[in-house]
């Protein structure tokens, strides 16, 4: 009789629920991604910014999230996390940023006279996310440092309205004796 219980560990699952079971090291990981985008858009909803929008949920478009890392990582998946963020909390509609190929559609019907495809909501604001980085080393000592930040822009005037970040910092030591 051959018995698999208990042969896997819960932490040897690649998705970790509690800050306190995840990976540490020097590189961002979609963990730390996920946190900041979480942080920075409750900070946005703290704000009040979007009741300006009278009777209705505000519309967004969230626009592909910049990399400006010295990583490789897929910036969809940071993008559709953060649209999932935004709708999960019922304030907010978005608008996809692939709703920039429906303009064309539109326009190569009504060209074509063929029956209109119904046009996507107006946005009220668009959302910019934006991902840097800085490292230092101190002796045996590394630091990397990412800051995740968004601006709300209102879509009429162009003005940004509300931006806010999130620091990542991570530290490393190395060990004196190395092998």
């Amino acid at each position: 009789l051959v018995t698999l219980a208990g042969c896997q560990s819960s932490s040897s699952s690649p998705y970790k629920e509690n800050e306190s079971d995840w990976i540490v090291d020097e590189e961002l990981n979609l963990q730390d991604v996920n946190m900041a985008a979480r942080a920075v858009s409750q900070q946005m909803f703290d704000a009040g910014v979007l009741t300006r929008v009278q009777g209705r949920p505000a519309v967004i478009k969230v626009t592909r999230v910049k990399n400006d890392t010295t990583q490789d990582f897929n910036v969809e998946m940071v993008t559709n996390d953060i649209e999932a963020i935004l709708l999960q909390s019922g304030k907010v509609e978005v608008v996809s940023e692939m709703g920039e190929d429906m303009d064309d559609a539109m326009d190569r019907q009504a060209r074509d006279g063929a029956a209109p495809i119904s046009p996507r909501a107006k946005t009220d604001f668009s959302y910019h996310g934006l991902i840097t980085e800085m490292r230092n080393r101190a002796g045996r000592t590394r630091q990397s440092a990412y800051v995740f930040q968004v601006r709300l822009v209102n879509s009429d005037t162009g003005n940004v309205i509300w931006a806010g970040e999130k620091e990542i910092v991570k530290q490393i030591r190395r060990p004196q004796v190395g092998f």
